[in-house]
């Protein structure tokens, strides 16, 4: 049981770096679409998670 809070705690935690990163990523770029920005987010935090994982 604890560790399904722990993981609802890691997931809202990873939405939430999402959409600090979207916000961010339209604000550099106004004119970039939702998706766009959306799929550099993610991006960056696969390319994040690979790094840590090494």
């Amino acid at each position: 049981m604890d560790t399904d809070k722990a993981d609802a705690k890691t997931q809202a935690k990873h939405e939430q770096m999402l959409k600090d990163c979207i916000a961010k990523e339209q604000a550099k770029n106004s004119s970039q679409s939702m998706e766009q920005a959306k799929k550099t987010c993610w991006d960056q935090m696969k390319a994040r998670s690979t790094d840590v994982n090494k």
